[in-house]
């Protein structure tokens, strides 16, 4: 997301949902790469949206 900003800005501002999850779906690592995803998606968009890894559904 970093290093696409304009590209997820544009998307966001077409309608599309831009969300994210962890970055290597180690279980031990989930919450920690959750925060730093929301994090950088929250300073790229203005949005914080998480979807856990399947581990979970």
């Amino acid at each position: 997301m970093k290093k696409f900003t304009k590209d997820v800005k544009r998307a966001v501002r077409e309608g599309h949902y831009v969300g994210g999850h962890s970055m290597t779906h180690q279980y031990k690592k989930l919450y920690e790469e959750g925060q730093l995803s929301r994090s950088i998606r929250k300073k790229v968009t203005g949005l914080a949206f998480i979807r856990m890894p399947h581990i979970f559904t």
